[in-house]
């Protein structure tokens, strides 16, 4: 329903500027400071998600941007509203995800003067500083279009980064203004043709070229496809980017990319052609790509491109433009790799992940074979998640979300509600750990609320097993590693949820066949002892 009269406040013009964006589905929570910004939403056709926690609705903004490409949207109120939103926008900004905060903002005469008054703040703004691309403050409707065409040229033209916009609590049922429609933007980069071509003749010259994409790749598909196939090219991925290209490829590597299995076939390469990835030791292990392999790196971050090592050819532009650019100027050949050396390497490092965390493979192995390949995962930090970062095989991309960077508990939950609302037509699980699951439970009521058949599988451990073992590891006691959990299965049926406990893995896909069929959200609760054969 964009297009009403509907902008007659401040308020209203920036729900009517997002309106104008297609954003049709926001996460917030209603205060005393910031009811204004939500006068129009009925008229103006939005739907509004009321999360338990500023928190869980950052997730779920987060969710939903990743799985669809789109920005999430957050309206929050001033002060501890904003502050319970940084961990989300701290998870969004290491991860490069397009999350849009709209908050309130004392008075512009109170702003900063620390008088003691409800919500009050020193800076908003330099909160924001630290965890976001953007902080913008709106002081009337004129200035309304500017600072949401300056938030989406920072999701849709650069390197996406959330961004934070605050209104003034007077400023915000002053008179505002029907916009006269988004502000056109600029077209993502490309690199220049002499530059495209020299990559070109780079990569024509390689002889065991190796095809790594990360995040900043997943629009790219197709293209980095096409490109590792025109090359006959092993190729890799970093989390972000898992499914960019089908993990099932013939010469997939997987997401090993630390492993040293596959690091030894790194070494034996000759050119890393790098696509939206930043190099970050969280991927390629604490000694990153092998300092003697030459890489070529595409990505539409200048500063990525100087960053984390040496780089022989930089490529300043949009994954999908650029790799088109250069397939274009790229002649097919054979594989460069016979794809038993390929298999060779990957096998070993899958071995390697699941030795080191033993008694889940079967677990992972099931898991696979019962859910759809489109299915969109939630991942929260837990061991499960850590192996299942390695070996779950993706084919598809946007279907794995983890919080990889900034790396905080209770991400899960909240992202897999975010995604499931955001892509309705497909499944969505979430993957969580005992613990975990403790910092954003009170979201378990949103997904029971809007009636999403969503999958939680909950490892429980009854302990923070990682941590526990690095304490022994490093001759530490191992102290405050455990907790008193609740009984989870009367938990989750309290707030409206089923529940199930699966004694074996034939229980397991009996339990996943209900959880997808169902009305509501269903916590099944994976012991480590009836998961491990």
């Amino acid at each position: 329903m964009t297009g009403q009269e509907t902008a007659g406040s401040v308020a209203g013009t920036l729900m009517q500027c997002l309106a104008d964006r297609g954003v049709s589905l926001l996460f917030g929570i209603p205060g005393v400071h910031n009811t204004e910004l939500f006068r129009d939403l009925e008229t103006l056709g939005m739907d509004v998600v009321l999360p338990r926690h500023e928190q869980g609705a950052g997730f779920m903004a987060d969710g939903f941007a990743r799985a669809t490409g789109r920005p999430g949207i957050c309206l929050l109120i001033t002060g501890p509203g904003l502050s319970n939103a940084l961990t989300p926008l701290g998870q969004a900004y290491s991860d490069s995800v397009p999350l849009l905060l709209v908050s309130t903002v004392l008075s512009r005469r109170d702003m900063g003067k620390g008088r003691g008054l409800s919500h009050d703040m020193l800076s908003q703004a330099n909160a924001v500083a630290s965890f976001g691309a953007l902080s913008l403050t709106a002081e009337d409707a004129g200035e309304i279009p500017e600072l949401v065409a300056r938030a989406f040229a920072t999701f849709e033209c650069q390197r996406p980064r959330p961004v934070h916009v605050q209104l003034p609590l007077d400023c915000l049922a002053q008179p505002g203004g029907r916009p006269a429609g988004p502000p056109r933007l600029a077209a993502r980069p490309l690199p220049p043709p002499a530059a495209l071509e020299e990559a070109a003749r780079t990569i024509a010259q390689a002889e065991r070229p190796v095809v790594l994409v990360g995040g900043g790749a997943l629009e790219a598909t197709a293209e980095v496809t096409r490109l590792a196939d025109t090359l006959g090219a092993a190729v890799g991925s970093t989390i972000a980017g898992k499914g960019v290209v089908d993990e099932s490829h013939p010469l997939s590597l997987g997401c090993t990319l630390a492993r040293p299995a596959t690091r030894a076939f790194l070494e034996s390469c000759d050119l890393a052609v790098v696509v939206g990835s930043e190099l970050s030791v969280n991927d390629y292990g604490p000694k990153g790509l092998p300092l003697g392999l030459p890489r070529l790196r595409i990505d539409i971050d200048a500063q990525a491109l100087a960053t984390n090592g040496p780089v022989d050819l930089p490529l300043l532009g949009d994954a999908r433009e650029t790799v088109a650019a250069l397939c274009a100027l790229l002649d097919a050949r054979a594989p460069r790799f016979e794809r038993r050396e390929v298999e060779t390497a990957r096998t070993a490092a899958l071995r390697q992940a699941f030795d080191e965390r033993p008694g889940m493979e079967a677990l992972l192995e099931r898991l696979r074979r019962a859910l759809p390949d489109e299915t969109v995962f939630a991942l929260d930090m837990t061991e499960i998640a850590y192996l299942a970062n390695e070996v779950f095989p993706v084919h598809r991309p946007r279907c794995w979300l983890h919080p990889v960077g900034f790396g905080t508990l209770g991400y899960a939950l909240p992202a897999a509600i975010g995604a499931k609302l955001a892509r309705p037509d497909v499944p969505v699980a979430a993957m969580i750990g005992d613990f975990g699951l403790h910092y954003t439970l009170a979201e378990l009521g949103v997904a029971c609320e809007r009636r999403l058949p969503l999958p939680i599988f909950l490892w429980n451990n009854d302990r923070l097993h990682a941590i526990e073992k690095d304490m022994r590891r490093k001759q530490i006691a191992p102290i405050a590693v455990t907790a008193a959990n609740p009984d989870f299965q009367q938990l989750a049926r309290s707030f409206g949820a089923a529940a199930a406990q699966p004694a074996s893995l034939d229980a397991l896909d009996e339990a996943i066949e209900a959880a997808l069929g169902a009305d509501r959200p269903t916590l099944i609760e994976l012991r480590p002892e009836a998961c491990a054969a």
